[in-house]
C-alpha cells in the first residue's frame, strides 16, 4: 500500500499574508501545499526557497520550507549528534547518528574478530610464568605446564605436558588470563572465576590458601568484561565501566591495612573498557580512548612524564597519546598501546629494548615503536619483551631474547621489531609469558616459541612450532 500525506502550510511576506496556493506532487503520490510568493517579496529575515520564503526557524528542502530541528539539550555525559544525544562512553557520532563504539568489527555469534575482518571462532591464549592457558574454539578452558600452586585448575599440582581440562570449565568461557602462579576466566554473562596461588589474596574469593580449581571472585558474579592477572594482584573491569582490584595491600586505593581479599573499586577513573596489570603498575583503557596508570613508577611505567617518585595510588592520565588508544598491554615494568591509527607506542623500562624505539633508554612518556606506525591489530607485552600482530597476519617481537622469546631464530636482544619466523602471515592474536610467547593463527593453530622446558613441544626452542596437530585436546 502506498502511504501519502498532505503537508499544508502558510507563510507570510512582511505583514501581508500571501494567499496564492501552489501544489506539487511528491514521489509517493502525495501533494505538498504551500504559499506561493515571488523571491522579491521575501523579507530580509527570510530566505528564498523556490517560489516560497522561509522563516529563520525553517530550512529549504527541495523547494519546501520545513521546520528546523532544534538542537537537543544533552546531559553532561552525552554529546550532541545532529538531532540526537549520544552516550559519550558507549557511542560515537557518525553522519548525525549515534552508533556503538567499535574497536573491532561486528562479527556473527559463530565468528570472532581477526584484525579488521571476521573469521571462525579461534582459541584465545594467555601465558603465566611457567604455564599456559587457552580458551578453546568450543569455549572450554585448558591449561598446561607447571602447576605447583594449582594454576592449571585441574585439581592437581602435577606438571602437565599437554592441555588439561580446567575443572568445571568445559564450555561458556569467553576470556582467560594468567600470571605468575594463578589464572582467571570470564564466563558468559560476565561471571569471574580464578584459581591457583593465593598468598596475597589475588584470587579475590575471600578464602585462604591456594585453590586447585576455579572459585568465584567475590561480588563479580556478572558483568565482567576484562580481567588481568598480576603477580600479587588482579584487576577487572565491569560492563558499567568500573575497575576493581584485589590482592596485596598495594592493590587498593591506599596502602593502609593488609591484603585485599575481595575486589575494591578504584576511584578517580573515567568509564573503563579494559585493564592490564604489570609487576608493579596497572593501566586502564577508558571509553574516551585514554589510558590511566597507577602504581610503581621507578622506570616511568606510569607514562606521566616522570621516572621514579615511588608509588602512586591515584590513577593518572598517560600523556602523549593524543590520537586515541584501542588496546593496551602491560609488561613487567613497561606498557604498550595500539593507537586508533593502528600504530604502537610504549613507555617505561627499556633496558632490553622492550620499548622498540631503537634504544635501550627508558621513557616516562610513550615513544613510537620503529616500523609499527600503522596496521597493528593485536598486542601482547611480557616480562621484558613485547609482540604485535599486523593486519597482514605478521607476528613481530622486540626486547629481551636470551631464550629465543622473540622467535627470530636468534638469542640476541632487539630494540626494534623482529619478524617471528614462520609467522609471516596468518597470525590473529599473540600473548607473551616470562621467556616465551604464543600466537593463534586464522586456522586455529597455536604457534609457540621461546623456552624449552622438559623437552616438551609446548615450550618450543627458538622459532614457532605449530601446536594444533601434535598436541591433542586444544580444539
Amino acid at each position: 500500500m502506498i502511504s501519502c500525506w498532505w503537508e499544508l502550510g502558510h507563510q507570510r511576506s512582511g505583514a501581508v499574508l500571501v494567499v496564492g496556493m501552489v501544489a506539487r506532487m511528491l514521489g509517493c503520490g502525495g501533494i505538498e501545499a504551500g504559499v506561493e510568493r515571488g523571491a522579491d517579496r521575501c523579507t530580509t529575515t527570510q530566505t528564498t526557497c523556490g517560489s516560497l520564503c522561509c522563516d529563520p526557524t525553517e530550512k529549504c528542502v527541495s523547494d519546501a520550507c520545513l521546520a528546523r530541528e532544534r538542537s537537543p539539550s544533552c546531559e553532561e555525559n552525552q554529546t550532541q549528534c545532529g538531532p540526537s544525544c549520544c552516550d559519550s562512553h558507549t557511542q560515537e557520532c557518525v553522519d548525525d547518528a549515534c552508533v556503538a563504539r567499535e574497536v573491532s568489527p561486528r562479527c556473527e555469534e559463530n565468528e570472532t574478530a581477526c584484525g579488521s575482518s571476521c573469521c571462525g571462532l579461534q582459541p584465545k591464549v594467555a601465558m603465566g610464568t611457567a604455564h599456559t592457558c587457552v580458551v578453546t574454539s568450543k569455549g572450554g578452558a585448558k591449561c598446561w605446564g607447571f602447576g605447583e600452586d594449582g594454576q592449571l585448575g585441574n585439581g592437581s599440582t602435577v606438571y602437565q605436558d599437554g592441555p588439561a581440562q580446567v575443572l568445571g570449565l568445559d564450555s561458556g568461557v569467553i576470556a582467560i588470563d594468567a600470571s605468575d602462579h594463578n589464572s582467571c576466566a570470564i564466563l558468559e554473562g560476565g561471571r569471574l572465576l580464578c584459581w591457583g596461588a593465593n598468598d596475597d589474596h589475588q584470587l579475590g574469593a575471600g578464602v585462604s590458601g591456594g585453590q586447585l580449581a576455579p572459585v568465584q571472585v567475590f561480588g563479580l558474579e556478572v558483568g565482567v568484561v576484562s580481567v588481568s592477572c598480576g603477580i600479587r594482584r588482579t584487576c577487572a573491569v565491569t560492563s558499567e565501566g568500573k575497575t576493581f582490584c584485589w590482592g596485596d595491600r598495594y592493590s587498593g586505593p591506599s596502602p593502609h591495612g593488609g591484603p585485599r581479599d575481595a575486589p575494591q573499586e578504584i576511584d578517580g577513573l573515567p568509564f573503563a573498557l579494559a585493564v592490564s596489570v604489570g609487576a608493579g603498575h596497572i593501566c586502564a583503557l577508558t571509553a574516551d580512548r585514554e589510558v590511566f596508570c597507577w602504581g610503581e613508577n621507578g622506570s616511568g611505567a606510569l607514562g606521566n612524564g616522570s621516572v621514579g617518585g615511588g608509588w602512586s595510588y591515584v590513577p593518572g592520565k598517560v600523556i602523549g597519546l593524543d590520537s586515541g588508544v584501542v588496546a593496551i598491554s602491560a609488561g613487567w615494568a613497561h606498557t604498550c598501546a595500539v593507537t586508533s591509527e593502528g600504530g604502537v607506542m610504549c613507555w617505561g623500562a627499556n633496558d632490553k629494548g622492550q620499548l622498540g624505539d631503537g634504544t635501550t633508554v627508558g621513557s616516562g612518556v610513550p615513544t613510537r615503536v620503529n616500523g609499527l606506525d600503522s596496521g597493528v591489530s593485536a598486542l601482547g607485552s611480557a616480562f621484558e619483551f613485547s609482540c604485535a600482530v599486523t593486519i597482514q597476519g605478521k607476528a613481530k617481537c622486540w626486547g629481551a631474547n636470551y631464550l629465543g622469546q622473540l622467535g627470530d631464530g636468534t638469542t640476541e636482544a632487539a630494540s626494534v621489531p623482529k619478524q617471528v619466523k614462520g609467522l609471516e602471515s596468518g597470525a590473529v592474536s599473540v600473548a607473551g609469558g616470562w621467556v616465551r610467547a604464543c600466537a593463534v593463527t586464522s586456522l586455529g593453530e597455536l604457534m609457540c616459541w621461546g623456552l624449552a622446558a622438559r623437552n616438551s613441544p609446548l615450550y618450543a626452542p627458538p622459532g614457532p612450532v605449530s601446536l594444533a596437530s601434535p598436541v591433542p585436546g586444544i580444539e
